[in-house]
C-alpha cells in the first residue's frame, strides 16, 4: 500500500523539539533504520533527515551520506547532521 503525501507542516508537526535533539514522533515503517515520507502525489519515499538537511543547509554532494552526530537515527536537527563520503 502506497504512503501517502504528507505537507511541510504535517512533517514538522510530528516532529518533537528539545533542548537538543528534534525527534520524529510520527509513524515508521518497521524494519528501516531511517523514517522514509512521500512529499508528493506518486513521487519517490525519501528519507527525512535528508529532506530536512537539504533544506536548511543546501544541496548533499554527490556520494555523501548524512552522519547523525547525536548518533539518533530519529533526530532531525540539522545541527546534528554532518555530510560524510
Amino acid at each position: 500500500m502506497p504512503s501517502s503525501p504528507r505537507t511541510y507542516e504535517q512533517i514538522w508537526d510530528q516532529i518533537e523539539r528539545t533542548s537538543s535533539c528534534w525527534l520524529w514522533r510520527g509513524n515508521c515503517v518497521k524494519g528501516h533504520r531511517y523514517v522514509r515520507v512521500v512529499l508528493e502525489p506518486h513521487g519517490p519515499k525519501r528519507y527525512l533527515h535528508r529532506v530536512i538537511y537539504e533544506a536548511a543547509k543546501g544541496p548533499i554532494p554527490k556520494g555523501h551520506d548524512i552522519n547523525h552526530l547525536c548518533g539518533n537515527r530519529l533526530c532531525m536537527n540539522p545541527d546534528h547532521m554532518e555530510t560524510l563520503t
